[in-house]
């Protein structure tokens, strides 16, 4: 109902979180369900309904500004296993969230628009950097680093160099949500 909502809301608030998780978290969790692997389905949907699990957006890079097609983070397949090197700004909630949901470059060769591979990347994987950076009124906000993260082909979501696909169904749930 309404009041355990606002009081939901309020309690996020005062840690901190502003909001923003569980419409994010929302989120991430939707696409996993309809374009993740049945073994990240496994992994994650439950702890992301019980609220176990939170995510942030891994969408922005430094160089990139709001143009998310100019991605250079880059995730190059090894095998079973993909390798992910590359920064990602305004994370906002990657300090406490247990995932990313994120674009990379997976064919630098091809149209900016394309060669792109959406994953969920866990923050607390071997590789991954989190800085705090405050914008306006000191909010938080993150910049991300990642150095030879390796996650498994599950944990991608949609098709290969379908990744402006998956960001633009992530992007229609958040626009819809607001």
């Amino acid at each position: 109902d309404a009041d355990s909502a606002r009081a939901c809301r309020n309690v996020s608030t005062e840690l901190g979180w502003a909001g923003l998780a569980g419409g994010v978290t929302g989120m991430a969790g939707m696409l996993v369900q309809s374009s993740g692997s049945p073994e990240l389905q496994d992994e994650v949907l439950l702890g992301f309904a019980r609220g176990d699990f939170t995510s942030c957006l891994g969408f922005t890079e430094p160089s990139g500004g709001s143009d998310v097609f100019a991605a250079k983070t880059r995730a190059t397949q090894d095998g079973n296993d993909w390798r992910i090197d590359g920064s990602k700004m305004f994370t906002s909630g990657a300090n406490m969230a247990d995932y990313v949901l994120m674009l990379t470059r997976t064919d630098p060769d091809s149209a900016k628009h394309r060669g792109l591979t959406m994953f969920i990347v866990p923050l607390k994987a071997e590789g991954v950097e989190i800085q705090p950076v405050y914008t306006f009124q000191d909010e938080r906000t993150n910049i991300t680093y990642y150095d030879g993260v390796r996650i498994p082909d599950t944990w991608r979501l949609g098709e290969v160099n379908g990744g402006a696909k998956v960001m633009a169904a992530s992007l229609e749930m958040e626009h819809g949500a607001s």
